[in-house]
C-alpha cells in the first residue's frame, strides 16, 4: 500500500463508501485525519487513520480485497499497529474479503437506512 493523493477522481470512486459520511471523510482527508491509501496493482483504495496503535479502515472500494490483505497488514505493522479495525456498512464483503483471519465484531451502529459494523483484527 502506499499513500496516494486526493484527487477528484479518487474522490469520486470513493463515493460508494462514504455514503452518509462524505463530507466528514473529506474533511479528515482534507486536514490530515485520514490518509488515502492505494495497493499496488491500483486496484484498491482505502481512506485509512491510525490511533494509539490501531489502523482503522475508514472506507474501501476497489477489487481484490483478498489479494491485498497481506499489504494492509503491513501497512499497519508499520505504522506500529497491533490490530486492524474496520468499518462497514457490508460485514459479506469484508468478511469474504479477509476470509481466513479472524474478525471481532466489536460494535454495531444501528441505522434508518442501514448499519455500520465495525470490526477488528488483531495482529
Amino acid at each position: 500500500m502506499r499513500k496516494t493523493a486526493v484527487t477528484a477522481d479518487k474522490l469520486h470512486l470513493l463515493r460508494p463508501a462514504l455514503w452518509g459520511a462524505k463530507g466528514t471523510i473529506k474533511r479528515e482527508l482534507a486536514t490530515g485525519v485520514s490518509s488515502l491509501y492505494q495497493s499496488s496493482d491500483n486496484n484498491l483504495l482505502m481512506v485509512v487513520r491510525f490511533e494509539q496503535g490501531e489502523m482503522v479502515v475508514v472506507a474501501v472500494v476497489g477489487r481484490n480485497l483478498k489479494s491485498c490483505v497481506g499489504e494492509i497488514i503491513t501497512l499497519a505493522k508499520q505504522n506500529f499497529c497491533t490490530s486492524i479495525r474496520f468499518h462497514t456498512k457490508h460485514p459479506r464483503h469484508l468478511e469474504k474479503g479477509v476470509k481466513g483471519l479472524v474478525l471481532t465484531l466489536i460494535e454495531v451502529h444501528k441505522g434508518i437506512f442501514s448499519n455500520e459494523y465495525v470490526f477488528r483484527l488483531e495482529l
